[in-house]
């Protein structure tokens, strides 16, 4: 006979206790380590955010680049545009400049209307280019030709079909 040490079963044969103890997980201390408990299982090498950290109810959060060296002030911008830096979060590195010197990333927040102003004008900048583009006006000068557009001006159809 052979006993299991963790439960104390009994097996006639020694391969059926090993496939026991594969499973057996009474009064084993270490497997009750092991099991810590968690929100979400994320495998590892999988897809994911480098910087993450967790939003609050009304805000848009975003990691902005303390990179001085290159565009300087552009936390002092973006806390101009309603932007603010979340105090309980520390800066992170991002990167390196080409000396070796650090970049840092600020964690900042602005309220959801705010971000949504924003993202609609985005929006209506990005619409006045296309428009140019269809019509051959983008970036051309007066009395200079057209960039190739003929005058019917350019269009662009979607295809909807499944090979592309």
């Amino acid at each position: 006979m052979f006993k299991c040490d963790i439960c104390g079963k009994e097996f006639e044969q020694e391969l059926g206790l090993r496939g026991h103890h594969m499973s057996c997980v009474k009064k084993n201390p270490r497997a009750e380590e092991d099991e810590t408990p968690r929100t979400e299982r994320i495998p590892f090498g999988s897809p994911r955010y480098k910087l993450h950290a967790d939003g609050r109810p009304g805000y848009k959060r975003r990691f902005f680049n303390g990179n001085w060296r290159k565009e300087p002030g552009r936390i002092n911008r973006a806390e101009a545009a309603g932007w603010r830096i979340v105090k309980e979060f520390e800066s992170v590195s991002v990167g390196s400049n080409e000396d070796g010197s650090e970049i840092k990333g600020v964690l900042m927040e602005i309220p959801e209307q705010f971000f949504n102003e924003d993202k609609k004008a985005k929006q209506q900048r990005i619409k006045q280019v296309m428009n140019q583009i269809y019509d051959g006006g983008y970036q051309s000068q007066i009395g200079k030709a057209h960039r190739y557009t003929p005058d019917t001006g350019i269009t662009i159809t979607e295809n909807t079909s499944e090979n592309g």
